[in-house]
Formats: C-alpha cells, structure tokens, sequence
C-alpha cells in the first residue's frame, strides 16, 4: 500500500492508476468510472474484465506507477 488514502473528497478520474485492496492484498488498478452510490469501478491490471468491480473508496489508495510496479513484482524473472 503506499500509504495515500482515498476519502470522499479525494479527486479521480476514469483512466487514473490506483491501488486496490481485495481480500488482505494490494493489487494494481484502474479507475474506469463512478457509482451513484459513491463507489468507484476498477479494472485490476493484468485480469481479465470478468474481475471489474465496483469498491468502496475506503478499498483504495493513490499510487504512484502502480502498472510498472506490479510488473516488477508479478512478473519479475527468477534468476
């Protein structure tokens, strides 16, 4: 997590990278838009479309390259 709550006040837009939490875990995400009841649709990086929810603000946090992160990370090659 990095740390960089979302609140009701906080700004996003639809294409914004953010941080997602889901079951205990931090994933890689994006803003794809915005429920009348406040909460925000995300598309998980690296998922299929089938995986697109709606969360909470209190589920999210601002990132900073949350997609080169998460490719670092999953991705990375064992030596």
């Amino acid at each position: 997590p990095s740390g960089r709550s979302v609140n009701d006040s906080t700004p996003l837009q639809a294409g914004q990278e953010i941080l997602i939490e889901w079951k205990g875990s931090w994933w890689a995400g994006t803003v794809t838009g915005f429920e009348p009841d406040g909460a925000v649709r995300v598309s998980y990086f690296g998922w299929d479309r089938d995986w697109d929810e709606a969360v909470p603000r209190s589920d999210i946090q601002l990132g900073t390259n949350t997609r080169e992160m998460a490719i670092q990370t999953v991705y990375s090659l064992a030596p």
